[in-house]
């Protein structure tokens, strides 16, 4: 075997090696982030779920009475689910802020809109999920409309 065939055959194995832990290193990169974002998702789709039990339970008494435009989260006592404005740390890593916010309807169309009456019986929810880190970074967030379906 010549020197040049020699050199061609490391060049060779250097540059696979190379590459596969370029592609191992971005796996692990990507794999991560994907978990942070699945977990996100997984709380988000429970606050909303935990948001529709109490309103089905008492919009005036667990939805209509929390302040607007305030942070709040869900929490779960063995029983039932409740609103509390103390913002728990989830699994060590995550917080998850819920803020209720004014929805006013157009009076001729009764469509949502910027300005118009304020609609005591509808709350956009937005559901925060953010990290825990020196610097939070914000996981997710997603808006939903609730409304007093049943006039409790």
């Amino acid at each position: 075997m010549s020197a040049i065939e020699i050199v061609v055959a490391a060049a060779i194995i250097i540059s696979i090696t190379a590459a596969a832990a370029s592609a191992w290193s971005f796996y692990i990169r990507t794999s991560g982030d994907n978990g942070d974002r699945i977990q996100a998702m997984l709380l988000t789709e429970e606050a909303s779920e935990a948001l529709r039990i109490l309103r089905d339970t008492s919009w005036n008494g667990t939805i209509a009475s929390l302040s607007l435009e305030t942070p709040y989260d869900i929490v779960w006592n063995g029983s039932l689910y409740s609103t509390t404005d103390i913002l728990p740390v989830i699994q060590d890593r995550y917080r998850r802020s819920i803020i209720m916010s004014e929805v006013k309807r157009d009076p001729e169309t009764d469509d949502v809109s910027e300005t118009g009456t304020a609609d005591p019986d509808t709350r956009k929810v937005t559901v925060i999920i953010s990290t825990t880190a020196e610097t939070p970074e914000t996981l997710m967030q997603s808006e939903m409309l609730l409304h007093n379906t049943y006039g409790n």
